[in-house]
């Protein structure tokens, strides 16, 4: 019986499927001996390394793909490859080719396809309909996401769409799909009144800028630039919870020389939706989750996509659109009670960052009265030069 160990697999699921159910002290791939046991038989690693690959593959042959005997069968080009080239190439089960190979032996050599080889698996739905989307709210329709919006969304669909083989969502469907899949899995994180959160203005030498009018918001005459989540003429509270976090964030698109940091606190309790709360994308053997799989791969893509490096090239007011309308659809569109989104900082090693749905208005300077009809958000604490 010849036996492998957690350290020779790539798959953290696999990893510790291994180090649970190891039966034999030694790994005859890498020669480790442990005081315990420590490995498990090659053939039970194939069974589960079979299950989880059923999952999202299939056998080539049934499916129409073309077959020349003359050019040596299938063709990678098509899709379609081996079980030791999948294990190996696709899978990247091991770095041990005599491992993969081992383990295609036990699970049989034949030939293998995705099962959306015609039509689409869930996750390439779930990201043709955010791909879709994104584009007709860019370069098509913008302020009228019913009927005609899909009546355009109609005419781009391909053959497989049109005839049920993909189930891809219309723009004005889109949302509420992303409404659904997005509360399944994030949590809403409530900010307790005196949280503090930090917001830096760059601005010119010489300016000496201490209010919170000034180191909030800009008021609505004065939001001309267009952000990720909110278009011009709509001003939001964009911050983050430490000060090297907010300098950082910042850093791609200073125009100034000179900045002020503003140390803000919470007046009033707030809820908003934790995209840094996101779970893992389950492994592909771990088969007791693998409708969650799908779901998350796409919901990890699509995080991605709208929390990326900000652009002061021209190109933010097209390309932040899509992003924008999925804010405002949550702010206004979603019964969710949300003010705002926590959403993880790009290249800043998993630090975390903010928007509040605020106004300028609602940020005011300690001690600082107020009309009873305004309901104040945040109070502006100390202000220093950085």
């Amino acid at each position: 019986m010849t036996c492998v160990c957690a350290d020779c697999v790539n798959d953290k699921y696999l990893k510790q499927y291994i180090a649970q159910s190891a039966e034999v002290d030694k790994c005859d791939y890498c020669e480790s001996a442990g005081a315990g046991l420590i490995a498990i038989s090659v053939s039970r690693l194939a069974k589960v390394v079979s299950k989880g690959m059923m999952e999202e593959w299939d056998y080539a042959e049934r499916y129409p793909i073309p077959y020349d005997s003359e050019e040596g069968g299938y063709s990678k080009s098509d899709g379609v490859f081996q079980t030791s080239e999948l294990i190996d190439d696709i899978l990247y089960l091991s770095i041990n080719p005599d491992l993969c190979m081992a383990v295609a032996c036990e699970i049989g050599d034949t030939f293998w396809c995705q099962k959306g080889y015609v039509g689409l698996l869930p996750k390439a739905a779930m990201r043709l309909s955010w791909e879709r989307f994104s584009y007709i709210v860019r370069h098509k329709v913008r302020y009228f996401l019913g009927d005609y919006a899909d009546r355009v969304a109609d005419e781009m669909a391909s053959y497989s769409e049109k005839f049920g083989f993909g189930d891809v969502k219309t723009p004005s469907e889109f949302n509420f799909l992303l409404e659904d899949q997005l509360t399944q899995y994030l949590k809403l994180t409530v900010l307790e009144p005196g949280t503090q959160v930090f917001r830096v203005r760059f601005h010119k030498p010489g300016e000496h800028l201490r209010s919170a009018i000034e180191l909030g918001p800009p008021s609505t005459e004065k939001a001309r630039k267009s952000n990720r989540m909110s278009p011009s003429g709509v001003p939001m509270f964009y911050g983050s919870f430490d000060p090297e976090t907010e300098i950082a964030k910042k850093k791609e698109t200073r125009e100034c020389p000179v900045g002020t940091m503003a140390t803000f606190r919470l007046l009033r309790q707030v809820q908003l939706l934790d995209f840094t709360t996101l779970p893992a994308i389950p492994s592909l053997y771990d088969t007791d989750r693998s409708k969650d799989r799908p779901r998350l791969a796409f919901l990890h893509s699509f995080v991605h996509d709208i929390m990326g490096p900000n652009s002061r090239d021209g190109s933010q007011h097209i390309e932040y659109v899509p992003s924008q309308i999925v804010t405002e659809y949550f702010r206004y569109g979603a019964d969710l009670g949300i003010d705002g989104f926590i959403y993880p900082s790009p290249n800043l090693n998993g630090n975390s960052s903010c928007v509040l749905f605020c106004e300028n208005h609602a940020c005011i300077d300690k001690g600082t009265m107020v009309e009873s009809y305004i309901q104040p958000w945040l109070e502006l604490d100390s202000a220093i030069d950085v």
